[in-house]
């Protein structure tokens, strides 16, 4: 089996690397047409991208600007799979001389508490690519991932995401990996833009629904007080831009469930700004809202 498992790992780097031989311009082209066909095809998820965006824009815009939107998602998908396997034959500052970063400050301001760095962010634009903006300027990076199911793809991605540096965490039982690395003064990703389940999370509003939250990140944040920052990769044309934000402040004003609660409503308006700027590079196939609260 393990041999079997290490031969199917070879076989998805080798084709991801293919990818990555079509120059870049003939690859954005191939993966929008990609895109839009598997948007034609992929008829479950096309359902729940149209869903997603009616309930969070259905006020604000037509249902031609929701198709377009949605179809937008799907073809940033395909194009990070092209972008992936280019990557993969790029040094770190090679990949870099292709992204602008915005916000540096912020991340240093925030390092220079010595507390470590919780890293709010988000499925959007190339999220893969976003631990980079902060090992080429000097500090650990660490990111929290649930394991994929099928483990030839989660050994190829365990290997991408840490082969610059980054230590990739299973959601799993973390807590401990993750105050260990807060104490070495890492800054540890956290995508907080998906469905956690009832025994994971709080509900908090979202694009004006109540949506069910991680509240790891709020737990973190109150009890280790390391800084949480928004950060997030966009792509502008074939390069990309790198966003550090301001630290979000920490409510410590109500009993613990209640303080957890307000940090992750904030976190959610923070990842709701970011996602109405940019709302064609969200992952909008995934079912957000999937976890209703319990009936009043």
């Amino acid at each position: 089996m393990r041999v079997f498992v290490g031969i199917v790992t070879k076989v998805i780097y080798g084709l991801v690397l293919v990818l990555g031989l079509v120059p870049r311009h003939w690859a954005v082209r191939l993966a929008d047409a990609l895109g839009a066909l598997s948007y034609a095809l992929d008829t479950r998820h096309r359902r729940i991208a149209l869903e997603n965006l009616k309930r969070a824009f259905g006020r604000e815009k037509t249902p031609a600007q929701l198709k377009r939107i949605a179809v937008a998602a799907f073809q940033n998908l395909v194009r990070i799979a092209f972008e992936i396997g280019w990557s993969l034959r790029l040094r770190p500052e090679e990949i870099m001389h292709h992204c602008r970063i915005q916000g540096l400050t912020h991340l240093r301001k925030a390092h220079a508490q010595g507390k470590g760095v919780l890293i709010l962010t988000l499925h959007i634009g190339n999220w893969e690519l976003l631990p980079l903006g902060v090992l080429v300027n000097g500090l650990k990076a660490s990111l929290i991932y649930r394991p994929l199911d099928f483990e030839p793809a989660d050994n190829f991605f365990y290997r991408y995401r840490s082969r610059f540096g980054a230590q990739p965490i299973p959601k799993k039982k973390s807590m401990r990996k993750v105050l260990s690395a807060l104490k070495q003064q890492a800054c540890i990703g956290i995508l907080l833009d998906q469905d956690s389940g009832r025994t994971a999370g709080v509900f908090a509003d979202f694009f004006g629904h109540s949506a069910c939250t991680n509240k790891g990140m709020a737990l973190l944040a109150l009890k280790t007080k390391a800084p949480v920052l928004p950060a997030y990769l966009i792509r502008q044309g074939l390069d990309f831009e790198i966003v550090f934000g301001q630290e979000i402040p920490l409510i410590r004003a109500f009993q613990d469930g209640d303080d957890i609660q307000a940090n992750t409503a904030q976190y959610n308006r923070v990842l709701e700004e970011i996602i109405r700027s940019h709302p064609e590079q969200w992952l909008w196939m995934h079912k957000r809202w999937k976890t209703h609260p319990p009936p009043v």
